[in-house]
């Protein structure tokens, strides 16, 4: 799972995206390139799924949440 960051999301909002995907059971790595923030969720078991990306878009400063 890829969650792209909103361009100009704040370095708080990507630390509230981890926090979540620590919550849901996953790691984070985060990723950064061209003015852009993307947080590659690393599942540690279950993969994430349908419900994870719906509880992710509804944080702040997301843009989208790609399955794979």
């Amino acid at each position: 799972m890829i969650v792209l960051l909103a361009q100009g999301a704040s370095m708080a909002q990507a630390a509230a995206i981890e926090a979540e995907l620590a919550r849901l059971g996953a790691g984070a790595r985060r990723v950064d390139g061209n003015g852009r923030v993307a947080i590659e969720a690393q599942a540690l078991g279950v993969p994430l799924g349908p419900a994870a990306r719906v509880r992710l878009l509804q944080l702040a400063g997301v843009e989208d949440v790609m399955l794979p």
